[in-house]
Formats: structure tokens, C-alpha cells, sequence
């Protein structure tokens, strides 16, 4: 039976800190300094980062206090929020609330401002089209149930212990992650000392180039078809969450149409995202990709497309393109010309074969961890929503 909790404002449980400092004043003070990017949205842990130099920090930031909650009232969707573990600075873009009087303990707080309900709250509260806010007084009047001091220590320990089952499986998928890179490396050694003979990729592979958006056809027929863009294609993995249309014309959308075992390359971006490539293996039919994102079929009697997409996420071959590519200050690109003259060692294809067989397996390790963890993620959500309710 739900329990009915007095809920008040949360402005009558937390306070919002005005405590500044200017770190440029105290230039050679190291500072435990927070920004935004430091907290890991949804999870509330900080991110790895150094202290930082006050005469490296520009203008004024917050002060916090160790127990007081670091809310990001910037882009609040993201929920990022955290109980500080020590004294420090951050960003004004981040609330420091402080739990004043023994009404609402730290960690309760937090794990109700990070619930759904309240992300639901401020997603409507939120003001302001490019950078989206959170006024102090929206968050402040957002309500929670308040029970007693013993009562929310109970729920902040069954949320702590879920918590930690979540902290541990994503600490297993980060390992299982790095099975593959490590596989590659015991198989086939470091491609810039490679025993194997190697090939141009034009010499093992089709490679092509994809559809131009905002073109005049001139009258000429048209169809709508899916499309791959470069935000799609990330290192070693597809993000297929959005997947958008183009106008194409028919014998384009049958001569660039994906295949299984297709391998699509970025032309460029930020220096980091150069050359990034992933395999093919989604079930979309006629699947096309723009001219940004190059197509690599590869010529299966010489080159396996699992051993292929794996050996682009080398140091070798990320140093490749970076020689090669034309450079802007931020950007860079490489062309055709660049791609179809990657240099590939060529192990023997049973080598190559047992590699795959292998990647299969952790492919489907990864599927089953990624079971787990929705499970895991459920369960949590589910129990925050009863913990608020009076439900646990």
C-alpha cells in the first residue's frame, strides 16, 4: 500500500549555494574543479579529471562543499547531478544545493532529482532554444516526498545496492569491450610491423562514394531512401537510433544499396572522427549513404570485412589518415584517392577466418551483457519510482 509521504518544495528541503570564488586569483592553487563534462549523466559519477590550476580556470565558479549536490541546470535533460565527496569549484552552469536543517539527507535528494518523474519536471520547465536552462526558482518549486530521516536512509541503501549492480555490469561490459582490440592485436601483432604482405585497398576492395544532398535533379524521377550519414558512423560501431531520408535516383539507390559485410568509412570531421569505420550489419532495406561516408566492399577471397573493420581501429591506420588528410585547424578529410591507397596487411584467410569465429563469440557475449543491463536498468528505474511513492 503506497504510503503517503508528506511531499513539500524542494525549496523548503535544499537551498541553492552563492558561495564564488575567482580561481584566477589564486593562480597557483590546485582546485578540484567540476565542469558539466565531468558528470556522467544519469548515473551521478564524476568522470576521471585532474585537479586544475586556478590561473588555467576563466572566470568566477561555484564553491561546493562535500555532501551538498552539484545539479547541471544547463541542457537539465541530460540529469546530471552528484553528491560532492569533497570541497571544490565548478561550472555556474551547475546548482549547488545544499540540504539544510536534517529535512532531506544528500543522497535521497539526489537520487529524486535524478528519477524520471523529475526529468519529465524539468524537461518541461526547462527555458531557451540553443542552450536550454533550468531556472532556480522552476527546480526549487518541484515537489518531493519527504518521509522520515530513517525511512529515507532505508530507500538510500536499497538504491545504493542497485546502483552498485549497475556500477559493476557496466564495469564488466568495459572489459568485454576491450576482448576484440586485444584479440586483434595477439592475432595479428602491430600492422607497422606486419610479417604479412600487404595491399592497397583498392587492390582487395570496391570502394565508393555516396549521394549528394540538396542536389537539382532536373525533373528526373526520384525515390526516398534511407540514409547513412557521418553521425551515424562511429569507431567500430553504428549509431542506427536515427536514421534518416534522401531523394536518390533509382539506379542509385540499387548500385549504393548496403549489403551485410559492407565496412562505411567517415571522410572526415574533427581530427578524431578522420577515417573512424564500422561494419554493416543491419537489416534496412535499401540503405544508401551520403558523400561524406565512403562504402568499402571488400573482396572476400583476400580480405575478411571482420578482420578489415578492426584493423581501421589501429593506431597504424588512424596514423595513416591523419598523414595523409588535408588539415584546416580543427578538420580534416581524406579523399578517394587517399582511402583506395591505405596500405592493409593481408594475414592468410584461415588466420583471418578464426579471428571472425572468435569476434562472433564476443559479439554475442555483448548481446547478453546488454540484456543484462537493460534488466538492470528497469529494475532500477522501477524501484526509484516506488522509493518516491512510498512503495518500498
Amino acid at each position: 500500500m503506497t504510503q503517503p509521504w508528506p511531499r513539500v518544495e524542494l525549496g523548503e528541503a535544499l537551498s541553492i549555494s552563492t558561495e564564488r570564488l575567482e580561481p584566477r586569483e589564486h593562480a597557483n592553487v590546485l582546485f578540484n574543479y567540476i565542469g558539466l563534462e565531468h558528470i556522467e549523466g544519469h548515473t551521478g559519477r564524476i568522470l576521471p579529471h585532474e585537479p586544475t590550476y586556478g590561473g588555467e580556470i576563466a572566470s568566477t565558479k561555484n564553491v561546493f562543499r562535500s555532501g551538498e549536490i552539484l545539479y547541471g541546470k544547463l541542457r537539465p535533460y541530460l540529469n546530471k547531478v552528484h553528491v560532492a565527496a569533497g570541497d571544490g569549484i565548478c561550472s555556474t552552469d551547475i546548482y549547488v544545493l545544499h540540504c539544510g536543517e536534517r529535512k532531506a539527507l544528500p543522497s535521497y535528494a539526489a537520487f529524486f532529482l535524478r528519477s524520471p518523474v523529475v526529468l519529465d519536471r524539468v524537461t518541461n520547465l526547462m527555458q531557451g532554444a540553443n542552450l536550454p536552462r533550468l531556472s532556480a526558482s522552476a527546480l526549487l518549486g518541484i515537489s518531493i516526498p519527504l518521509p522520515p530521516l530513517p525511512e529515507q536512509e532505508r530507500i538510500v541503501r536499497l538504491l545504493d545496492a542497485a546502483e552498485e549492480l549497475r556500477r559493476l555490469r557496466a564495469q564488466a561490459d568495459r572489459r568485454t569491450a576491450d576482448l576484440i582490440p586485444a584479440l586483434f592485436h595477439d592475432r595479428f601483432g602491430d600492422p607497422a610491423s606486419s610479417q604479412y604482405p600487404s595491399l592497397n585497398l583498392s587492390d582487395a576492395a570496391e570502394v565508393v562514394s555516396g549521394v549528394t544532398k540538396g542536389r537539382n535533379f532536373n525533373g528526373r524521377q526520384t525515390v526516398v531512401a534511407p540514409y547513412i550519414r557521418v553521425a551515424n558512423v562511429q569507431a567500430g560501431f553504428l549509431d542506427l537510433s536515427e536514421i534518416k531520408t534522401i531523394e536518390a535516383l533509382p539506379e542509385e539507390v540499387q548500385f549504393l544499396a548496403l549489403q551485410r559485410g559492407d565496412v562505411l568509412l567517415t571522410e572526415g570531421g574533427d581530427f578524431d572522427k578522420l577515417g573512424r569505420g564500422a561494419l554493416w550489419d543491419a537489416d534496412i532495406p535499401e540503405c544508401i549513404h551520403q558523400n561524406h561516408v565512403f562504402r568499402v566492399r571488400v573482396d572476400e577471397a583476400k580480405l575478411l570485412p571482420v578482420y578489415f573493420s578492426n584493423y581501421l581501429l589501429t593506431p597504424f591506420a588512424k596514423a595513416y589518415f591523419l598523414q595523409c588528410a588535408k588539415k584546416t585547424t580543427n578538420l580534416a578529410s581524406i579523399n578517394m584517392t587517399q582511402l583506395r591507397a591505405l596500405p592493409v596487411p593481408i594475414p592468410p584467410l584461415d588466420f583471418q577466418r578464426q579471428f571472425a569465429a572468435r569476434v562472433l563469440e564476443i559479439r554475442q557475449l555483448e548481446a547478453r551483457q546488454a540484456e543484462c543491463r537493460h534488466r538492470l536498468d528497469d529494475l532500477f528505474q522501477s524501484l526509484l519510482h516506488r522509493a518516491y511513492q512510498g512503495e518500498l
